[in-house]
């Protein structure tokens, strides 16, 4: 409340308690007047009296009337005390009413001040709750930047580290298989003198098919050895030595690893073995020669389409001699249970077959 409704509240009490000392003396001068007209109503109804009666009544009448002006002023003075002390105790009442008004007042505004404290003191704890969840969401997202970064680094290390390793591991294939193919070129004229000592034989012996076979099988190897020899292989350009490993094969009671070019070259071994030992099969067959696949050349050489690359001698050679044995015994019996003709109408090995001789599985 504000000061000017406190005192407007003040002077409608004091004007109230005014009201009604004034109106208590009115209302018993009021009352004598009505008593003195049933009086003089009553004394009319009579008959007249005597003479001394009347005086009696006349002097009884002053005496009464001197009475009542006494009572009248003594009720007046105690009507003109009684506001005075009505007046004071009203005012008392009024102070006590405006004290307890103030009180009141000053107990709002206790309420009002500790209410706001008491926002205030929430809205501090919610700022601080939403500050901790801050600072909190903050070092969780500086803690998985660090940690993204650091994994990007090790990510970042571990690439550097596996092509520092594929880098080292391409060079070392370039240098092994540089070394093979000079030893393949190397072993040349060895492989010729063998070619020429194993017609003389079949010579003497008039095997004059495996003969003719094994001429155009010597054939075919320089023909196919001449085109590697013409062709200046760029080690670095060829992408067998940049592909990693995906697959393993079992030989020599060891797995060996290689990559799609290496698979590719084992299965073109089983292949062309194959289609040799057919073609030696055959001959054999028209010379009534018995069944021994490996008394021939081209088992024996088993070297046809290979150039030094992807796998080493042995395993081509090996690969090799599975699919001459498997044509051989198809081509000699007519039997043909390794292979069949494919869309050309050529005989081949049976994929399934090739599938199992090679044995090649992927890597996890």
């Amino acid at each position: 409340m504000t000061l000017s409704s406190q005192q407007t509240v003040f002077a409608l009490v004091l004007g109230a308690v005014m009201a009604l000392g004034l109106s208590a003396p009115a209302d018993a001068r009021q009352k004598q007047h009505d008593e003195r007209e049933r009086r003089e109503q009553s004394d009319k109804g009579k008959h007249a009296d005597q003479p001394q009666a009347k005086a009696r009544r006349n002097a009884e009448q002053a005496r009464a009337e001197a009475r009542d002006r006494v009572d009248n002023r003594r009720r007046d003075n105690r009507g003109s005390e009684k506001p005075a002390y009505v007046q004071r105790r009203q005012q008392a009442d009024v102070r006590h009413q405006v004290q307890r008004a103030q009180a009141a007042q000053q107990s709002q505004r206790r309420q009002a001040q500790q209410r706001r404290t008491e926002q205030q003191r929430q809205v501090e704890a919610r700022n601080d709750r939403q500050r901790v969840v801050r600072q909190q969401a903050e070092r969780e997202r500086q803690t998985r930047s660090n940690d993204r970064r650091v994994r990007e680094d090790a990510r970042v290390r571990e690439q550097r580290r596996e092509m520092a390793r594929a880098q080292n591991d391409r060079e070392q294939r370039i240098r092994r298989d540089r070394q093979r193919a000079d030893r393949f070129r190397h072993d040349r004229d060895l492989r010729q003198r063998q070619a020429a000592q194993r017609a003389r034989v079949l010579q003497q012996q008039r095997r004059i098919n495996q003969y003719r076979y094994q001429q155009a099988y010597y054939a075919r190897l320089r023909q196919h050895q001449s085109r590697f020899d013409a062709r200046n292989h760029n080690y670095y350009s060829d992408r067998y030595y940049s592909t990693p490993a995906s697959y393993r094969y079992s030989y020599g009671d060891r797995w060996h690893q290689t990559n799609r070019y290496g698979a590719d070259l084992i299965r073109q071994a089983v292949r062309y073995g194959y289609e040799e030992g057919l073609r030696a099969g055959r001959a054999d067959r028209e010379d009534r020669w018995r069944s021994d696949y490996r008394n021939s050349y081209a088992y024996q050489d088993a070297n046809y389409g290979y150039q030094g690359y992807y796998i080493d001698q042995a395993t081509y050679n090996h690969y090799f001699r599975e699919g001459f044995r498997r044509g051989y015994d198809d081509s000699y019996s007519s039997r043909y249970r390794y292979g069949g003709r494919d869309g050309n109408g050529n005989f081949a090995i049976l994929a399934a077959v090739l599938t199992a001789v090679v044995g090649l599985q992927l890597l996890d």
